[in-house]
């Protein structure tokens, strides 16, 4: 939600649980490990599109749309699902500032969030009110389009029998953070708790050559 706060380096960040209490059944850990599996490749090799692919990604989460919309305003979440790419952290309500790559300048976005979706526009709250007047210039935007200053775009729709939620996310970054990746490690965390380690294979040793 826009004005959850983030605590500051107080403690490791805590895991997403909509279901407190709730052990990881067999099909979540099946789940867990299969993440762990395909994580990793899509990382190194920007995730099903190749690397540098900005084109929007969708999965199937079996949780509702509102639990999906309502974690990915959370910047916590937001920064355990790009890992090693990036992180986020929310100044003020509404504002998100993402950094993305190691040493990289953070990027401000306010937060826009409609029926079905949510987008971080570029840009703080003075353009903000430029945008609002060009909006209106140029007559309602089509529901459901991507506005072409946001920088992180997901949207939501009820999945066909009853199996949760279609989620379609589109990056518009230049770094290793493919949209795929990010939606499984949403998936994850939503259905399971917990989000898959992601470790780098120990190379072969002498003697196994």
């Amino acid at each position: 939600m826009a004005g959850r706060s983030l605590r500051n380096g107080a403690g490791p960040r805590r895991a997403w649980n909509p279901h407190p209490g709730a052990k990881v059944t067999n099909p979540s850990r099946r789940l867990l490990d299969a993440a762990a599996k395909v994580l990793p490749h899509a990382l190194h090799h920007g995730g099903r599109g190749g690397a540098g692919d900005r084109s929007p990604q969708t999965l199937t989460i079996d949780r509702p749309p509102a639990e999906v919309l309502s974690a990915f305003q959370d910047p916590a979440v937001l920064s355990r699902l790009l890992g090693e790419v990036g992180a986020v952290t929310s100044p003020a309500p509404g504002e998100f500032t993402w950094t993305l790559g190691e040493g990289a300048d953070g990027v401000p976005t306010r937060l826009s969030v409609t029926p079905g979706g949510v987008d971080f526009l570029r840009g703080g709250p003075a353009e903000a009110v430029e945008r609002v007047e060009q909006d209106t210039e140029g007559g309602a935007p089509e529901a459901g389009a991507v506005p072409a200053d946001a920088l992180v775009s997901l949207r939501t729709r009820t999945a066909p029998r009853d199996m949760g939620t279609e989620a379609t996310l589109r990056l518009d970054v230049p770094t290793g953070a493919p949209a795929f990746t990010v939606l499984y490690r949403l998936r994850a965390l939503l259905q399971t708790g917990e989000i898959p380690t992601i470790s780098p294979q120990p190379a072969a040793r002498a003697e196994d050559h």
